[in-house]
């Protein structure tokens, strides 16, 4: 079994396929813009959606800045379980 079939590796995937820091930061910067994108969606502030994704607000902030954040697939994930839930209440 390689590293790549390995289902826990799935998470970390991206980051082991990078070959640059300037990669990683791109990458990231794409998360920010979902973020930013789902926050002007829901009308919410950086406090209220560090709260509603259970992370701190100072991460928050990083991922915003384009810092490295390892857990890329599981945010994209929870906001989308959190659009999905907010849907369903409207």
């Amino acid at each position: 079994m390689s590293l790549h079939d390995c289902a826990v590796c799935a998470y970390t995937l991206p980051y082991a396929t990078l070959e640059s820091r300037q990669d990683r930061r791109a990458m990231n910067m794409d998360l920010s813009e979902i973020v930013r994108a789902w926050r002007q969606r829901q009308g919410i502030t950086v406090n209220e959606a560090a709260r509603r994704l259970g992370i701190p607000v100072r991460t928050l902030d990083g991922i915003a800045q384009g810092r490295p954040f390892r857990y890329e697939r599981m945010m994209r994930l929870a906001i989308e379980r959190l659009e999905a839930r907010d849907g369903d209440a409207s």
